[in-house]
């Protein structure tokens, strides 16, 4: 009964932990993370249940039923809002409300990027999630012994808020949550034709005692620990090795190739969707004028190259980066013909944007960084990053010369066809809806060449489309959110905008690509400086052109306070470009307020810029090696102190005795053999510590008192407390000083199993022969 109760108490224990744990992963997802407390709670009543239930010995379907009434009760009381019988009773009413519930958390969902602000509908039903898994993780693991499977099931529930967050999940809870699976894994592994390895044997003949039942425990779990141990190493250490993927424009989804050592994890389109339906008034970045250079406008972290079923990507820059202290790359497409302009701007980056794209004006052609080590410039797009292992540019100071090419109306109608080295920027996934290239016909039917169309395209998206401009999130991802976009919906905010256009423009045989970064700031304290926050950032198309390369359009409508550039006829004058007149990213009309807060500045999608160093793996597994090195001996101590307890049974005090000192004497490698008579096992012992009356006493003190409690007809009780203490004292000062230090830390009479524990040493064997 005893080890029943205490196997219930166990294996409720690890359950409860590891529901919690897995619950604590979409943390990051909400601002409030009270939900996490609610669930714990109502996890702990489902799994009690279940502990009390199977220690009592109930059916099976007793606990199943029990436990299924506990958690509709539960969330019934807790979420019904009062519509249930008595409370816990749910009645129609009940499921209304849960509707209701489910309704509101998914618009919320849709309305926000994360971290989401905080509703009562989005804690109820990350509770009730965390509720569930309880119950599922129990029934899966205690019922139907199917735990090694359960890390499948698992594994599919983080997932969700990994791939939200682009991995972004914290350590603390996935160590947490991982060392919860290797302890499910311990205490259930002895189940018939589901063990890990070898059954673990007895301590005794006797009953086990709690710690000897814990000591059994704990040696059960060595294999799943070892597993475990190494899952966590493995996930922390190859991030930083493997290459990184492809990022997506539309659900921050990756669908292409590594991206090579010139780009980070960091994703800029995740990063701007945060702030953007965030809000986020944290100040990013500060830029200053120096010379005669203009206001900064169109400030780039990256630009996608690629566009595939579910979104432009980074595309595949395998080899095409090269360090920054080297000369750097000319501008790709720009003849010299062109009139352009040298800018010169000093920017700073907020220690708070973790970001590894160094935000420069297009295009650069010198870079002043205190540290380049690990930096690259890609030769084809021109943009800079830092190796991810190297960490980000948060909190870094530097320079960065531009030209800028301001090209006539006239340059750009009589630019020639782009040859067949850009063929790879007007390709279009198979699953392109056909709306994208009817569209893009119509809307440019009458021009005769490929300015005229970008502004068509652009005019059609600002002006003619009946579009409209909101940070609200649509329904639907991929192709299906781009065939919306362009015929039923016509609502969204700049990265719609952008992709939309790009894509027609390469329907129609122009080559495009989309950048992101930030659009233009507000004046800072200092004249001549700009700050930019995280409500300044953008995303807009970009068209080439032969002799002039790249150039920036803007298809985001002018009523959230876009405006197009313009472009001189038939002169080389400068290229004016208006300054919006209202904040870029300004909620539209009747867009709900935003909760204060409710993005912190430098959320990237990736957490791992400086912070994904090696000195926190090295904290965290090297913690992992402390709390494995102390286990033992803090499992020897507790068996120690709890034989040296008073007994009401004197027989029991003499086993216990000679159980101490046999454990001695196995810590400190000296042979025991049991099953045979008490002389004999401890012939080893007393060979070992040679001549002295003392120990010598001792030892005839403690076999007399074993021989009389197990073979004389009545034993009278005998203190072995001294005896004890002398052979602990004179074994241990019969070895080295390095053995003794081993046989605290790694007692091998708790790490070895039985058969190995009282095994004979062949030297030993020799010594009992002699004696």
């Amino acid at each position: 009964m005893t080890g029943r109760i205490g196997h219930a108490l166990w294996v409720g224990l690890w359950v409860w932990l590891l529901a919690v744990a897995v619950g604590g992963t979409f943390s990051p997802l909400v601002l409030d993370s009270s939900f996490l407390a609610e669930g714990a709670l109502g996890a702990a009543a489902v799994v009690v249940t279940g502990v009390f239930l199977r220690a009592a010995g109930a059916p099976r379907p007793l606990v199943l039923g029990a436990q299924g009434v506990v958690t509709v009760g539960w969330l019934t009381a807790a979420y019904g809002a009062g519509t249930g019988i008595a409370g816990v009773v749910p009645t129609p009413a009940t499921l209304e409300r849960a509707r209701a519930l489910a309704d509101a958390t998914y618009q919320h969902a849709q309305r926000y990027a994360a971290p989401v602000p905080d509703i009562e509908a989005l804690s109820a039903t990350l509770a009730t999630l965390v509720v569930v898994l309880a119950l599922v993780i129990d029934v899966l693991a205690t019922e139907l012994r199917w735990t090694p499977a359960l890390g499948l099931v698992l594994l599919a529930v983080v997932m969700v808020p990994a791939t939200l967050l682009e991995g972004e999940v914290p350590i603390a809870v996935f160590v947490l949550g991982a060392a919860a699976y290797a302890g499910l894994l311990a205490v259930t592994r002895r189940d018939e034709g589901r063990a890990w390895g070898p059954r673990v044997v007895g301590l005794s003949t006797r009953p086990a005692d709690p710690v000897d039942s814990a000591v059994g425990h704990a040696r059960a779990a060595v294999p799943a620990v070892g597993i475990t141990v190494g899952a966590i190493a493995v996930a922390l250490v190859v991030p930083l090795l493997a290459p990184s993927a492809a990022q997506s424009l539309f659900d921050g989804a990756g669908s292409g190739s590594g991206t090579g050592n010139g780009t980070g994890l960091d994703n800029p389109v995740l990063d701007m969707r945060r702030n953007l339906r965030g809000q986020s008034r944290d100040v990013l970045l500060t830029m200053r004028e120096e010379g005669e250079s203009p206001r900064p406008r169109y400030v780039r972290l990256a630009s996608l190259q690629a566009v595939g079923q579910q979104g432009w990507t980074l595309g595949d820059r395998v080899g095409a980066g090269q360090q920054l202290d080297d000369d750097l790359p000319a501008i790709p497409g720009l003849n010299q013909g062109v009139d352009a302009r040298a800018m010169r701007y000093g920017v700073a980056v907020s220690p708070g944007f973790d970001t590894r794209w160094l935000p420069h004006v297009y295009a650069p052609t010198a870079v002043s960084l205190p540290d380049d080590a690990g930096v690259e410039i890609d030769r084809s797009m021109l943009d800079i990053s830092r190796i991810p292992r190297l960490g980000s540019f948060a909190g870094e100071s530097y320079t960065v010369e531009s030209l800028v090419a301001r090209p006539t109306e006239a340059d750009l109608r009589t630019a020639p066809a782009s040859t067949l080295t850009m063929s790879s920027y007007v390709t279009l996934p198979d699953q392109t809806p056909q709306v994208v290239h009817e569209r893009a016909e119509e809307v440019t039917a009458g021009t005769t060449n490929a300015f005229d169309r970008a502004l068509a395209l652009q005019r059609w998206f600002r002006q003619e489309g009946g579009f409209e401009y909101s940070l609200d999130q649509r329904p639907g991802s991929g192709m299906e959110t781009i065939e919306r976009f362009l015929t039923d919906d016509r609502v969204g905010y700049c990265e719609q905008f952008a992709t939309a256009m790009a894509m027609m423009a390469r329907s129609l045989g122009i080559p495009s690509r989309v950048s992101v970064g930030f659009l233009s700031g507000e004046p800072g304290r200092q004249a001549g400086t700009w700050v930019f926050r995280g409500t300044d950032m953008h995303a807009w198309p970009e068209l080439y052109f032969a002799g002039i390369g790249w150039v920036g359009f803007e298809p985001t409508p002018g009523g959230s306070g876009y405006t197009p550039p313009t472009f001189a006829e038939g002169s080389a004058s400068s290229q004016e470009v208006p300054l919006p007149s209202a904040s870029p990213t300004a909620l539209p009309t009747g867009a709900p307020s935003p909760p204060p807060g409710s993005a912190g500045a430098g959320t990237t999608a990736d957490e791992s810029g400086a912070g994904r160093s090696w000195l926190p793996m090295v904290l965290v597994l090297g913690g992992l090696v402390l709390i494995g090195l102390a286990v033992p001996s803090a499992v020897r101590t507790a068996r120690r102190r709890h034989r040296s307890r008073p007994h009401d049974d004197p027989a029991l005090a003499v086993e216990d005795a000679w159980a101490e000192v046999r454990d001695t004497a196995t810590d400190y490698g000296i042979g025991w053999t049991d099953g045979v008579s008490p002389r004999t096992a401890v012939a080893a012992v007393r060979a070992r510590l040679g001549d002295d009356p003392a120990t010598g006493a001792a030892i005839d003190t403690l076999v007399d008192a074993v021989e009389r409690s197990r073979y004389a007809p009545a034993y009278e009780p005998a203190d072995l407390t001294a005896a004890v203490d002398r052979l602990r004292e004179a074994i241990a000062h019969s070895v080295s000083g390095r053995r003794r230090v081993i046989a605290v830390v790694l007692p091998r009479s708790v790490l070895a199993s039985n058969a190995r524990r009282h095994a004979v040493r062949d030297e030993d064997e020799v010594l009992s022969l002699r004696e």
